[in-house]
This record gives structure tokens, sequence and C-alpha cells, in this order.
């Protein structure tokens, strides 16, 4: 992964990060994660280790070299961002993004032919005063200078034009000479072969941007553009250039070809591959930009269509959480990447004031002006770890949220895998895919599809706590959890812990699955059969982890403030629902109606049929802990989902109605599912006992 995303010298269609070209931000950052999980093994072959040596050694190489593309400032008359000494970043890892003054805002190795494709992301920092902004601040009010500047190597004579948009005024000098622009938005020259100097600068306004340098028609980052540089290079360099681009595109695409090819090769079962690959496509074509997020009603049908799934024959040696993976999580990503990948190599404008983007301008404060443990607050009033997060796409992804998009798909997925692990474990690979595919459903038909990438906390805490749980499940299921996987799991609960606060009780309920899947609900109370079972391990592991970071987390609080407490400067106080004030009565209404809300998507509560599954999962986690018959539900899914819900009952969430649901996503549907197989296998049950008795 390190040699595919370094941003070398040379740029390229598989140049590494910035991932802001479509192919590049699919390959590198979707399909590459994806292998490594399904497909480990083929990094061990001597071939794949040689391709991976080679391509670092290329991009290594190229660090001596000119930087490809031209060098992009952005100046505005008063600061843009508190406590910055220079001008304002853009996320460009190729730019100085570690210097408090940088030379270069970005760097332009495409063109912007519209005003998102800029790299203006900033726009959504707060002003120096840390209010609000006002009009003047943002687009289509806001006024600032772009100078873009670098080489232009021209191999023959060949005319050098700049196309820009009707809200910015452009000067062209090339060479030191003024080039008199042709039209408002046009300026063209003629230049001679060798090295030249160019230097644009725009004072812009509006939000009717364009900016496209043309060499003889071709746009810049194109193979007919002439050579493009930040700095003069010398003669071995101009010489090298061609060959270690050429070198760095070919090794890393060989590399993915020959990655996608030896998973398909090695999986071996064309029943669920050729089934993931044509729903991929389906579901990919379906899925067109929606405009405003709304899908079209194929669209969002052909998600529950997955479960066609269920009728296929699957081999046993294929009935996997891999299995299931490529039957549901193949088409699921490709779906979410077909409606959203217009966001790659364009930068969002949050909303002021909303909680996203207080994450985002948390995120630049921590990689860009270098507060990594401070990360924009003393205390955490808004939930922590998102913004850690989002960053961390950024670098990556550029100034797109393309990054949040996929990992908010990715959390989705957890929770659905986790309902296929959870059901299938007691009822059959069928039933899993059928858990999975509800989950999925629900997602796309609730309120949590419009939160996907919109850059809130709520689905990647989840997320976390989900993929938490299947690494303790899953390690349980081959045997005795070994400590590295209960510690493992541990820290994915704790980061989905830091990312929201309040699913500290779920991320603690990870440790239900020491208990082995295959206990069920059905007389819990009688302990000595399953107790000798629990593998106690795994609850240390899960839970002195969870413990040490609430340690850290009120330490860092301690630095900062001198309050020795977990709670000072959280929300807390404000949420909280018992209170002294209030009545008992009053509390026990408050607690109830902030669990029905959680349970009904919406605030305040009211019943919406995509609610079903939760509100039928906690039904059937509570009458199978009572101990209602005909229900066969694992133990420790019950009790995962029952903690999941209290924490509805020690505050209450406000704003963004439904988004406080998603973490019961996945167990609801499992414990629907439980509950509906239960049902089949007792009707089954039935009817072959009536027919032994005819017989």
């Amino acid at each position: 992964m390190a040699a595919l995303l370094w941003p070398g010298r040379v740029d390229g269609a598989l140049g590494g990060v910035p991932l802001d070209l479509p192919v590049e931000a699919v390959l590198i950052g979707l399909v590459a994660p994806v292998l490594w999980w399904l497909h480990p093994g083929f990094l061990q072959h001597r071939v794949a280790r040689a391709l991976v040596v080679a391509l670092l050694a290329a991009k290594l190489g190229s660090m001596s070299l000119a930087q490809d593309g031209w060098c992009v400032q952005f100046d505005t008359a008063r600061p843009l961002v508190a406590g910055a000494a220079g001008r304002v970043h853009s996320w460009d890892v190729r730019a100085d993004w570690r210097s408090d003054a940088p030379r270069c805002s970005a760097i332009m190795t495409r063109p912007f032919r519209e005003y998102r494709e800029f790299p203006a992301w900033f726009f959504n920092l707060p002003p120096t005063d840390k209010n609000l902004p006002q009009l003047e601040d943002r687009p289509p009010f806001a006024q600032f200078d772009m100078t873009v500047s670098g080489y232009l190597h021209a191999d023959e004579r060949g005319e050098l034009i700049v196309e820009t948009g009707a809200d910015m005024m452009t000067a062209v000098v090339v060479d030191g000479e003024s080039i008199a622009p042709v039209s408002a938005s046009r300026s063209q020259v003629v230049v001679e072969p060798g090295p030249h100097f160019v230097q644009i600068k725009s004072r812009i306004t509006g939000s009717r941007w364009t900016f496209v340098p043309l060499w003889n028609g071709a746009p810049i980052g194109s193979s007919g553009f002439a050579q493009a540089t930040v700095s003069a290079p010398s003669s071995a360099d101009a010489r090298m250039r061609g060959a270690v681009s050429w070198a760095t595109q070919i090794l890393a695409a060989v590399l993915l070809a020959g990655w996608i090819a030896a998973f398909a090769w090695n999986w071996r079962d064309p029943v669920t591959l050729g089934f993931g690959a044509a729903a991929s496509l389906v579901l990919a074509w379906l899925a067109s930009p929606p405009p405003d997020f709304q899908m079209t009603p194929w669209a969002v049908a052909s998600v529950t269509a997955l479960g066609a799934a269920v009728f296929l024959q699957v081999p046993a040696r294929t009935q996997t959480l891999r299995g299931a993976f490529i039957l549901i999580g193949f088409p699921w990503l490709a779906f979410v990447t077909a409606a959203q990948l217009h966001h790659v190599g364009r930068f969002s404008l949050y909303a002021a004031g909303d909680d996203m983007w207080m994450f985002q301008r948390f995120a630049y404060r921590i990689y860009l002006q270098g507060y990594w443990l401070e990360g924009g607050e003393p205390t955490f009033w808004f939930q922590p770890f998102y913004r850690w997060i989002a960053g961390a796409w950024h670098m990556l992804f550029g100034d797109s949220s393309m990054g949040e998009f996929w990992w908010d798909a990715v959390a989705v997925l957890a929770s659905a895998l986790f309902a296929h692990v959870t059901v299938a474990a007691g009822f059959g690979f069928r039933w899993g895919i059928g858990a999975a595919v509800l989950a999925l459903t629900i997602a796309m038909h609730s309120p949590t599809w419009m939160y996907i990438g919109i850059g809130l906390s709520d689905i990647p805490s989840a997320g976390f706590i989900y993929l938490s749980a299947l690494v303790m499940a899953s390690a349980r299921q081959r045997g005795d959890v070994r400590l590295a996987a209960a510690i493992a799991a541990g820290l994915l609960g704790v980061i989905g812990f830091y990312t929201r606060l309040n699913n500290l009780p779920m991320a603690l309920a990870v440790s239900a699955f020491a208990i082995p899947l295959t206990v069920t609900t059905a007389g819990w109370w009688r302990v000595a059969p399953w107790w000798p079972h629990v593998s106690w391990k795994a609850v240390a592991g899960v839970v002195t982890t969870i413990a040490l970071a609430m340690f850290l987390f009120t330490l860092r609080t301690y630095h900062y403030t001198g309050v020795f407490s977990f709670f000072h400067g959280t929300t807390w106080g404000n949420h909280a629902l018992w209170r002294a004030s209030q009545s008992v009565g009053q509390n026990v209404s408050a607690m109830v109606s902030s669990l029905m809300m959680v349970l009904t998507f919406n605030d305040p509560p009211q019943f919406a049929w995509y609610a079903l599954p939760l509100l039928i999962g906690a039904a059937v986690a509570v009458a199978s802990m009572l101990g209602v018959r005909g229900l066969r539900v694992p133990l420790p899914l019950s009790l995962f989902f029952l903690v999941a819900c209290s924490g509805a009952l020690a505050a209450r969430g406000v704003a963004y109605a439904g988004r406080f649901s998603v973490h019961l996503l996945g167990a609801g549907c499992a414990l629907t599912v439980c509950a509906v197989a239960s049902m089949f296998s007792t009707v089954r049950g039935s009817s072959r006992s009536s027919d032994l008795v005819r017989d």
C-alpha cells in the first residue's frame, strides 16, 4: 500500500496520493484494500514482491526529479486560518503541507473545469476570529487571488492556451512577457521549442470558475500536454522523467491486474464470483449519480434484490465470511461507488456550524497545522476521533470527501456481515445472507443512506465496533481466542468508542462474543453448561484495552484543563437523562422516549416500516432472555444488542434524526432473522413430526 500510495514526483493515472482521478481512486483507494483482505497470499509470491520493490524503487528514485505539474498559490486580502503564518493549505501532500508558510497551496496536474474541481476546500475553514463564516468568506461572495506558475517544456513549436471562467480576471505571463487575452476568458500564445516559465494570476470571485491550460488542444495532465514541472529540471532530469513515469504506471498497473487475476484464479468458485460480478455491474448501472441524494426506485430496490443470492447453490468451502463479502459486499461497494464517484477530485462545501463542518475544520488543524494531540479542542465538546479519521481520508483523497463515502459504506457493510456471521452460526449460510441483505435494505430505506459520506461520526463508530465484534466472533469460532485477537478487537472497539463516546457500552459489549455463538439464550441462567466455554482471555483483552483507553482519554483532559475527569468538557451534562431536578416518573419517561427514538429512527419517536427490524429485534432480545420458548438466539448476540441499547437510557442524542439508530442496524436485523428462522424451523419440525405419525 505504501508503494501504491506514495506520491512520486512524476504524475500519472496511478501515481499515488492524492487520489483525485476516478481510475486511481477506485483501483488504489478501494480495490487494493479489498484485495489485501480477500487474497493476502498474493503478496507472498516472489513476482508480487519484486513488483512492490520495483515500484517503491521507482518512486524513491523519482524524489530527485522536479515535481510534475504547476504550483498553485492562493492568497487572500486577510488571513483565512487562525494561527496560520502564511498562505492557506489545500489537502495536497505533494505541496508544502508540513510548512507553516507553504510556497505552494497545491500542485496542478489536471484541469479545473468547474469551481468544485479547484483545490479550494479551505473555504470550509472558519474566519480567524473563530466565528461562523460570513457571506464574504465563501463563494460566491469571496474574493481571492490564485497564482499558477511553473515550467513548460516544449519539444516542438506549439500553442499554449489558457481558458478561464467568467468570474475570473486573468493575466498570463510567459518568460516575463505579458500575453494579451484574445477574449475575456481565453489567452493564447505560440511558443518555440525549449523551456518556458509560465505565470498565470487570476482574481477570482463568484462561482463561475474554470482554469484549463491547453497545449495544442490537449489539457494539462493528458499525454498530449507538454512536460510541465514546478521547478526547472536538469538535462538528466528531463531525459529520465518519461522512463520513470512509464515505469511507475506500468508497475502499478501490472501489480493490481495481477492481484485481481490471482484472486479470481484462486477463489475457484464461479457461482459466488459470477453472482458478485454480475450484481455489481447491474447495481453500478442503476446507481447513477443521484440529485440531492434521492435514489431512483429501481436503484433502491436493486440492493434488496441481492436477496436472490439465497437461492444459489454455494459450495460448502465458500460458505464463509469472504464468500458472503463477494456475494453482498462487492455489489454494495459498486453501488456506492457508482452513486458517489462524481465526488472524486471535487471538494464539498459544508454548512457552516454543522457537526460535519466542525470535524472538517478540526481535521485541518490536526494534519495541516500540527495540533496532533489537541485536535482543535482542549476538551471534546464534539465527538473526538472522527476529526482524525476525516483528516486521514483527505490526506489520501485530497480535497475530495470520497474516502468518507467509502469508509461509511464499509462500516454499513461491516454491520451487515456481522448479521450474516451471527445468523449463519445457528441457521446456516442462506439465512446469514438474508440477514445481511436485510441490513443493507434498511440502510437504503432509512435515514442511514442520507448520512453515508456526509462527515458525521455515527456510521464510522458503529463500523469499527462491528469490525471488533467480527474479529472476536470469528476468532471464537476457530477455537479459543488468542490474546492478539482479543487486543485487536479491543483496539477496534476503542476507535469506535473514541469516534463516538455514546457507544462506549457497545464497545465493551464486544466482550460478549467471548461466549461461543453456539450458546443460545435458552436456559442461559443455568450457567454451568456454558460458563466453562467462555474465553476469559478474550474478555480481559477487550475490557483492559478499553479501560486503558478511558484512562488515557481522562489523562489528556487533565493535561489541557487540570481536571481529572472523563466527562469534563463533553456534552454529557447537556444530554444526560437522569436529573435530580426531575421526578422519577419524568426521568423514566425521558429514558423510554430516548430508547424509542433510537429504535424507530425518528425523533420524536414514531412508527416507520423500516424500523421494524430494530423493534422486532428488541422484542426478540428481551423475549429470548426471558426464556420464551421457540426462539433460538445466540446468547452473545442478545447481550450485545441489549447493552448497545443501554446508551439511549443514559443520554439522548439531538439533531440529525435517524443517525442514533445506526449502531443497532446489524444486531437488530440479525435478531429479527433469528426469530424468523426459529419459527421456520419449528414449523418445519412440526411438519416432519406429522409426516412420521402418518407413516
